[in-house]
């Protein structure tokens, strides 16, 4: 039957991937031990109404019963907008496996040092291996939002069949995913948080001409010599374990020159699609370079100038944690309304290993 949105089973395209995937049925195992699943059976509507009693006891205990599965409706809608939308783990790693009530967690950063050598018989001038290991600490916070819904809009949804307006939730949960995404890519100095675009620790060096004046040859040096820098600042890390994940990070007006850029002799083919297969990094790797659009590097570099990243979207070089997702707290009578307080919690952006990352300014 259709849930208080006016949707079924079928109208949520992450429940859908999951059935075709198999994985439904463990999906919902792992809700249940939270107390959530969505079930559209349970959920009160048009063609299943809550039976109001006359006993003033009983209707409390029904209008408890129907705030309740209305909070699991309103979880799913969450879950399905996160689903589709969210998009930060295109720009770098996160990690959800930290336990909800973590007010910090710990990354390491693991080094390696020795190397193997011929040695006599007696095997004593062996050289030794050794590893060094710094555990760094760092903060989670939490945030939330509040959508909110008229008491008379929820028992509507329920018993006379009108859909609840999908906007709030989709306002609640947008403003969250906002927020998320903006101190994992700017920070937030007041946390002490800094971000993709602005992490100091990054080496940063200037363009010696901007992208918008470039030939399209210049455009592939630009982007090939870049790549040869990176590798050759970090090679110990790339030699060894990083073998996916180079990515170049642009702003909108410089993501869509190189994008668009029809080489000079060849012009059935863009810039891109040369450069992202003809490069260090996929001659030794297989694997093409991939280009991400980040409009808050746009004026985020020296002097205000517009600014390129290039760097490894793995977590050995960084991450960002997310021990709660978007999620909704519980659903709150307030007088004549509703509210349904949503929650999350997030650590900036950890940058672990910053030579493996290279600004460019002035692009």
């Amino acid at each position: 039957m259709p849930d208080i949105f006016g949707k079924t089973q079928a109208d949520y395209r992450m429940l859908a991937a999951l059935g075709k995937a198999k994985m439904l049925d463990s999906h919902n195992v792992q809700l249940q031990a939270r107390g959530r699943v969505h079930n559209f059976d349970a959920l009160p509507s048009v063609h299943a109404p809550i039976n109001v009693p006359l006993n003033d006891i009983e209707a409390n205990a029904q209008a408890v019963h129907f705030v309740t599965n209305n909070m699991q409706a309103i979880q799913a809608q969450i879950e399905e907008i996160l689903y589709t939308d969210f998009r930060l783990d295109s720009f770098f790693p996160l990690v959800t496996n930290i336990p909800e009530g973590a007010r910090t967690y710990s990354y390491r950063v693991v080094n390696k040092y020795g190397q193997g050598k011929f040695i006599s018989n007696s095997g004593r001038d062996a050289n030794s291996a050794s590893v060094s290991l710094q555990n760094v600490p760092y903060s989670l916070e939490y945030g939330g939002i509040i959508p909110s819904w008229t008491l008379e809009d929820l028992r509507a949804a329920a018993f006379t069949g009108i859909s609840l307006d999908t906007m709030t939730v989709e306002a609640g949960t947008e403003g969250c995913m906002d927020h998320i995404e903006t101190v994992g890519l700017v920070g937030d100095s007041s946390f002490g948080f800094t971000g993709l675009t602005n992490d100091a620790n990054i080496p940063a060096a200037a363009s010696a001409k901007l992208i918008s004046a470039m030939s399209a040859d210049e455009m592939v040096s630009f982007v090939q010599d870049n790549v040869a820098l990176l590798i050759s600042q970090t090679e110990e890390v790339f030699s060894r374990v990083i073998r996916t994940g180079l990515t170049i990070y642009l702003p909108i007006a410089q993501e869509a020159l190189i994008g668009d850029t029809k080489l000079a002799t060849d012009a059935s083919k863009t810039v891109w699609e040369y450069v992202k297969v003809n490069n260090q990094w996929t001659r030794r790797t297989g694997q093409e370079l991939k280009m991400e659009t980040v409009t808050e590097m746009a004026g985020a570099g020296a002097g205000s100038t517009d600014r390129a990243l290039f760097g490894f979207n793995h977590d050995r070089v960084m991450e960002m944690a997310m021990p709660i997702q978007p999620r909704v707290i519980q659903t709150i009578n307030t007088h004549y309304g509703v509210d349904t307080p949503m929650e999350y919690k997030v650590s900036g952006l950890n940058v672990k290993r910053p030579t493996a990352m290279r600004y460019v300014d002035s692009i």
